[in-house]
């Protein structure tokens, strides 16, 4: 996975070779889908990242590499990693997004439409006070296993130019390919919607 960061970083770092570069940050609300049993597991949670990416422009279209960052709390549940409620949290997951899109513009309405590859990159840490060592393991092996942190993303947004930034609406899905493939569910599909400013 240390190629996963490589790529990322190259892509972030790197705009200075490009005509046209600006970075953005998001605040977008999102969804965590969980189709798993809710006696074993939490509802569907939403949580709140924190989002920051590099808007480079190139002849044909923008490349927009991004990373968002929040935690979730997970149990094991029948060999699988479940989204779990704090009174029966067995770790907490630092999770992270890195997305790395291809937007294409619709005309000068400000319209864009992105799709691209996304990685779903989960380390699940002990919590102090609960003795659970081996799930803990096992939720990470959960999470690395079959593929499923192979996502593929795509977006609808609408920018607008504001005194010195662009802002505006964006909604986001995140398709579990990975897990869609081997489990063959779409459990963990990602739902974002909120706003995007480009400075």
């Amino acid at each position: 996975m240390k190629k996963i960061f490589y790529i990322f970083l190259i892509l972030f770092f790197s705009s200075s070779i490009f005509a046209k570069a600006s970075f953005f940050v998001e605040l977008t609300p999102s969804l965590l889908l969980n189709t798993e049993d809710k006696k074993y597991s939490a509802p569907s949670p939403i949580y709140f990242p924190l989002s920051l990416g590099i808007q480079i422009e190139t002849p044909f279209a923008k490349i927009e590499p991004s990373i968002s960052l929040w935690t979730n709390y997970y149990l094991l549940a029948h060999d699988k990693a479940l989204i779990s409620e704090i009174e029966n949290r067995t770790s907490l997951a630092i999770s992270s997004m890195i997305n790395i899109p291809v937007s294409f513009s619709i005309g000068k309405t400000g319209l864009s439409i992105s799709a691209g590859f996304a990685f779903f990159l989960r380390f699940a840490l002990p919590l102090e006070g609960i003795e659970a060592s081996d799930e803990v393991s096992k939720i990470n092996e959960y999470f690395w296993q079959k593929m499923r942190f192979l996502y593929l993303s795509t977006d609808v947004q609408w920018m607008f130019d504001l005194p010195k930034v662009k802002a505006g609406p964006i909604l986001r899905f995140y398709l579990p390919l990975g897990g869609l493939i081997s489990d063959k569910s779409m459990n963990a599909s990602i739902f974002n919607l909120g706003l995007k400013v480009c400075f």
